[in-house]
């Protein structure tokens, strides 16, 4: 009877060691394809929307982006993203710089 014991604790420490190495098995090949389905389906930029690099992307792709480009980088339609700009704008208001600031002066 203790022969039947042992056999059948030896047989569940294989069972969970090739359950362990299958699971290990099956989320490589998950990760794998994961990749693989990012690398399809990411979106490219056109050359149109690149410069130089002293000037904002976020506004060179606002103003001179196409419309496939603003919708790859934002995940927005225009109209979408002007619709939340104006609801927007209220809480963003940056007030215009003095007198003596816009001249370069300094107040001492």
């Amino acid at each position: 009877m203790e022969d039947f014991w042992i056999l059948v604790c030896a047989s569940w420490r294989c069972r969970d060691g090739e359950l362990k190495s299958l699971r290990e098995e099956f989320n490589e090949m998950l990760l794998d394809e994961e990749w693989r389905r990012v690398m399809r389906t990411r979106h490219a930029l056109t050359a149109e929307c690149l410069t130089s690099p002293s000037v904002s992307a976020c506004m060179c792709m606002y103003t001179n982006g196409t419309d496939a480009n603003f919708l790859n980088v934002t995940s927005l339609m225009r109209y979408a993203f002007e619709t939340l700009r104006v609801q927007f704008k209220p809480f963003f208001r940056i007030p215009s710089p003095s007198q003596l600031q816009s001249t370069g002066a300094v107040k001492c």
